[in-house]
């Protein structure tokens, strides 16, 4: 009889186990369902800024980034092809990296730690150069 009990008792402790290992199992799946539609709105703010920077650039297009009236307004009081936000303060479509973080409001900057650049590189095409723009937002998500 005794052994009887030792092996109810073994059964009982592997049966609080397995118990425990589904219900950490379903809380983690759940705190993750929990987290994904912020994460998803994340992603959704973070689209509509690049697309946004996208659209913008597309005015930028000229052969001579000389003052033009006509030329966009970049928000620095002239029309000479600076485009709103960029720290190297230089022609929107220059050659290079260009550090737009500035364009980022506050909260999204602050909560997610968020950097947006852009690279401009020079392609040739049927033997014309041309200026391809790719845009890259990062972030964190908050400790």
């Amino acid at each position: 009889m005794s052994s009887r009990r030792g092996t109810v008792l073994v059964e009982v402790v592997i049966s609080i186990l397995v118990i425990a290992a589904a219900v950490s199992g379903l809380a983690g799946a759940l705190l993750a369902a929990a987290g994904a539609p912020r994460q998803a709105e994340v992603r959704e703010q973070a689209a509509a800024h690049v697309a946004g920077l996208m659209e913008e650039l597309r005015f930028y297009v000229t052969p001579e980034p000389l003052p033009d009236p006509a030329a966009p307004d970049g928000g620095n009081g002239g029309h000479d092809w600076r485009i709103r936000g960029d720290a190297c303060g230089c022609w929107a479509l220059q050659e290079g990296v260009h550090d737009v973080t500035g364009r980022l409001p506050a909260p999204f900057l602050e909560a997610w730690n968020a950097r947006m650049r852009y690279t401009v590189a020079v392609v040739a095409v049927n033997g014309e150069e041309l200026r391809r723009a790719t845009v890259s937002l990062d972030w964190s998500p908050p400790p």
